[in-house]
């Protein structure tokens, strides 16, 4: 039997990684509502962003994005390390996609799960400690409910692990 890099219960399906954003460029393809629960994510962990889109939500945290108002273009992609494809239009999303595969830019393309080089993980936090949860797309109220529960116990975990560590 050939030897394996993953543990014996391995199923497949993506990797969790954390990543440093602190600085960092992501694009986001998109205005909406959508998009702007993103962007407020993208934001809250230091990440440098970049917006394109003829128009803007309410939502969107104006004072914290740069904001190209326009269509995009593949050009926008210059310099990102990460994109998102957030519109209301399947063919721009498409396009945004097939162009960060092209350049080798994980893209999160909010209409297609199975598109996604990342996906946007519901996130838990206590302290120091940052847990990611995803289904890969297949059930975001399962995730947001397990996020909640996770939420209100994830404190005490952590403070005993810090006391049984002093």
């Amino acid at each position: 039997m050939p030897e394996t890099n993953h543990p014996p219960e391995f199923h497949g399906g993506s990797f969790p990684l954390m990543i440093d954003l602190a600085g960092k460029t992501v694009l986001v393809v998109g205005g909406g509502a959508v998009a702007a629960r993103k962007i407020r994510t993208l934001v809250s962990f230091g990440a440098r962003v970049r917006v394109v889109s003829p128009a803007l939500s309410p939502d969107v945290p104006r004072e914290q994005v740069e904001h190209t108002a326009r269509e995009w273009r593949e050009e926008d992609l210059g310099g990102a390390l990460l994109a998102v494809a957030a519109t209301d239009r399947r063919e721009v999303n498409a396009a945004v996609a097939r162009a960060c595969r092209e350049r080798k830019i994980l893209c999160n393309v909010a209409d297609r799960p199975a598109e996604c080089g990342f996906f946007f993980p519901a996130v838990a936090q206590a302290g120091a400690v940052t847990v990611g949860i995803t289904s890969g797309g297949e059930s975001p109220s399962l995730v947001r409910r397990v996020r909640r529960a996770l939420q209100l116990i994830l404190p005490e975990i952590v403070e005993r692990a810090v006391k049984a560590d002093e």
